[in-house]
């Protein structure tokens, strides 16, 4: 049996053989193929795969839709996935035996996602045929949760993982608290390409956050045990301290687009300073409780308050504009905004998952629950809008999103 099948932009036909229906145990038998690949997903060998999913989810997914007696829907289903196994088939084919038709390979590949993002049925069971070709190319499937780097105080190890900036060379700044350093991860390679330590302080560097100043090359770090801010070069020399003269308690920082520095006072304050360290202004008394992250852009300063259960909103002359995230955080900690910068992602330490919601405050998701224990901080990777680095406890985790 043959079945033509038109390319999304109608410029060419592809012949796609052997396209037959299938029965309820052949759907079942895919969906326990599904599963199974999905359980060996490995990356490399840094990365442990953390239980991520309910193991029966993906099969309720498609009983949604498969009802007992609903013929109609059944076909439909069968038609679209029969489709959809066809034209991927012929494209994986196409690429082996014919390297040099990469555009036709892309066409047929593209074309295949869309049969099933165009057809008339649930988004949550479009997500499983889709899975299959995230899964065949080697990246997990959405709402995974892989551990990258694990406990030790090794390069690429860690001992309190706190605090991330993510570079924008994709390269991960992370606070290795309790091993008195912060690391530069590449991603790519999963090893470290750089350590920031420094031994020339009264009590030992305790990092808690960082900030990059990538223009300068300037690394500005929260340092716990000594109440301080140190900027270094990215060569470990120190170019500046500040904040022990205000008697800060340093969690979170940011960088303004402007230059200012912010920081997070857990003595019940946000600060802010120019870059060579004078103080410039904080909030008033009782305004904020323990802020222990922020992330700032051109109009506002975003605070999470692990005391008040929320994510503060103030402008640049540090007023209150409005309060993010009442009834629906159980300690807010670790802060980053989403790839389109109007949305920000927050770590719920005693929710044990990512809050995300848009900057007006309207709740719009939750992201990791169940797979996720303690999440700390958190940053959207550069070079995948639909991945979150979390630090949390000794190691660190990628959650797809």
């Amino acid at each position: 049996m043959l079945q033509q099948i038109r390319p999304a932009d109608d410029s060419e036909f592809t012949q796609v053989e052997n396209v037959n229906l299938l029965s309820d145990d052949e759907i079942t038998e895919k969906n326990e193929d599904l599963e199974a690949k999905v359980n060996k997903l490995t990356i490399s060998g840094w990365m442990t795969r953390s239980q991520n999913r309910d193991k029966g989810r993906r099969r309720k997914n498609l009983q949604t839709v498969i009802v007992e007696g609903d013929r109609v829907e059944e076909l439909k289903l069968n038609t679209i996935f029969s489709k959809f196994v066809g034209v991927k088939t012929e494209a994986r084919n196409l690429e082996i035996n014919h390297p040099e038709m990469v555009k036709k390979t892309d066409k047929l590949s593209a074309y295949a996602d869309n049969i099933v993002r165009e057809a008339e049925i649930p988004e949550e069971t479009k997500e499983v045929y889709l899975d299959v070709r995230r899964v065949e190319e080697g990246h997990p499937v959405k709402g995974s949760v892989l551990e990258v780097f694990g406990s030790g105080s090794m390069p690429g190890q860690f001992s309190g993982a706190r605090g991330i900036y993510i570079k924008k060379n994709g390269q991960w700044v992370i606070c290795d608290y309790y091993n008195h350093r912060v690391q530069v991860i590449d991603p790519i390679q999963l090893c470290c390409d750089l350590i920031l330590q420094f031994h020339a302080f009264p009590k030992s560097f305790d990092p808690w956050n960082v900030t990059v100043d990538e223009d300068n090359d300037q690394y500005f770090m929260s340092d716990l045990g000594n109440g301080q801010v140190v900027v270094s070069s990215g060569q470990s020399k120190i170019l500046n301290c500040f904040g022990r003269k205000e008697g800060i308690d340093p969690r979170g920082i940011g960088l303004s687009p402007d230059g200012f520095i912010f920081i997070g006072d857990l003595n019940g304050y946000v600060r802010k300073y120019n870059k060579s360290g004078e103080h410039i202004a904080r909030t008033e008394e009782g305004q904020v409780s323990e802020p222990l992250d922020l992330i700032v852009n051109k109009k506002c300063i975003f605070v999470s308050d692990l005391g008040r259960n929320c994510v503060h909103v103030l402008n640049h002359q540090m007023q209150s504009i409005r309060d993010i995230g009442k009834g629906h955080l159980e300690g807010p900690e670790g802060l980053c905004f989403d790839h389109q910068q109007d949305g920000i992602y927050v770590c719920d330490y005693n929710g044990d998952r990512v809050v995300h919601f848009n900057c007006d405050g309207e709740f719009l998701s939750y992201k990791g629950q169940g797979q996720l224990e303690y999440p700390l901080y958190i940053a959207l990777c550069k070079d995948n809008p639909y991945r979150l680095v979390v630090t949390q406890g000794d190691c660190v985790k990628l959650l797809y999103i």
